[in-house]
């Protein structure tokens, strides 16, 4: 009997592995090729000039240690470039070089050129929405190099240029700059898109060396790519780019150098920013529209060269209204420039609009917003802490009686 059991049990698994397809339309990875980024550029006759970095899997190996990688002896990247009127067009035309199938499932970074993306970038970007391969966290970036030069960078702390670019970039804006956030600012009524813009500058500052860009690059965050529709109007910084990380609420590169007054004893106290938040608050009183914005930051002071008594919390209360009016000097400028020069809504004013009266938008708000955002008034509200003063709340070489409470 017991023969007869384990007789059918077998018979039974024997016909149920005639129903499994396995994995027929696998694809091993030694026959694929991996593009890690892709470089969109505008060529000289006119044509889109598209650029894939091609991950080496066999030349990338684990350190020792395995929570860190570096290449190996040979070529970890490859760099192939081709021209056309599409991007489809511009993919076959790279495969056709490849022995191996190209492969977008880990495309981290589609870095865009200034000269390409002044003349709109949802055509060039289509096709990767649509690529079943891609994925639309997949960051966007804008240079004002070309965008292949970004690819020819220092990569000391990481394994790719793309994974650089990508930590980068979320450094700067989080998850605000991934694919899918950026056609849903270009296609949503009441917000422009915004992107972060790096450039290659020299690895290491100290050099004197006029070469050294050259021989010894890496990607350097200068500021914020400001978009109207999907076309670039300008970049957000030099000066601007205090506002703009205060005002986007990026934590992990959110610091602020507040100067004290010389009555006060001179100096200076700087902060850490590890938390922010930014909401703006739309009204209409008497067909008049105004919109409250309220950034409320938690500041940590991590220096302290000044004669200030940080023990004493009126001083503290002093620093706090030192830090709002540091903001408000940063902030102020950085809406006007996005007001009134590039009149491009890009944090988002009018969907808050749009959201709050649905049905004035739709019926008079809309139609006429870039103008009405240009000269919209934006009341600025600041809610500062100081959560933290470090171990010492003296300054060093301060004598108890110099200090200033």
């Amino acid at each position: 009997m017991k023969g007869v059991k384990k007789g059918v049990c077998w018979l039974l698994i024997c016909s149920l592995s005639l129903c499994l397809t396995g994995c027929w339309d696998s694809t091993e990875i030694n026959g694929i090729a991996i593009v890690s980024a892709v470089a969109l550029d505008k060529s000289d006759d006119g044509q889109i000039l598209m650029s894939m970095l091609i991950t080496n899997p066999g030349k990338i190996s684990s350190t020792v240690s395995g929570s860190e990688q570096k290449s190996s002896t040979g070529q970890a990247t490859i760099l192939l470039s081709e021209k056309g009127t599409g991007v489809l067009d511009i993919y076959q035309k790279i495969q056709a070089k490849l022995p191996k199938v190209i492969y977008l499932s880990h495309l981290r970074v589609i870095v865009i050129g200034q000269d390409l993306a002044k003349e709109g970038v949802s055509g060039i970007l289509d096709f990767f929405t649509r690529y079943r391969e891609s994925h639309l966290r997949t960051e966007v970036v804008i240079t004002k190099d070309k965008a292949v030069d970004l690819f020819k960078i220092n990569t000391e702390y990481e394994k790719l240029p793309s994974e650089s670019i990508r930590k980068k970039t979320q450094l700067v804006l989080g998850s605000k700059s991934t694919l899918l956030k950026f056609f849903n600012n270009i296609t949503e009524e009441g917000i422009e898109a915004q992107v972060p813009e790096f450039e290659t500058g020299p690895f290491e500052s100290d050099s004197d060396s006029k070469d050294n860009e050259k021989q010894n690059p890496a990607v350097v965050f200068k500021g914020t790519a400001v978009f109207k529709n999907d076309k670039l109007l300008g970049f957000l910084d030099d000066q601007k780019l205090k506002g703009v990380v205060n005002f986007n609420g990026s934590t992990k590169l959110g610091c602020i150098t507040i100067p004290i007054p010389k009555e006060k004893g001179g100096g200076f106290v700087s902060l850490r920013i590890p938390e922010s938040s930014t909401n703006i608050s739309p009204m209409i009183q008497n067909d008049k529209l105004e919109a409250d914005v309220t950034i409320k930051i938690e500041g940590r002071i991590f220096e302290n060269e000044s004669k200030l008594d940080l023990s004493d919390s009126k001083v503290i209360s002093y620093i706090e209204s030192l830090f709002k009016d540091t903001l408000n000097q940063n902030i102020k400028p950085l809406l006007n420039t996005v007001q009134k020069d590039f009149n491009s809504d890009i944090y988002g004013f009018g969907a808050a609009f749009h959201r709050k009266y649905p049905e004035k938008w739709n019926a008079e708000l809309k139609t006429h917003w870039d103008e009405t955002f240009r000269n919209l008034p934006i009341n600025l509200n600041y809610g500062v802490t100081i959560s933290y003063v470090g171990f010492l709340t003296k300054s060093l070489g301060i004598e108890e009686k110099a200090l200033i409470k």
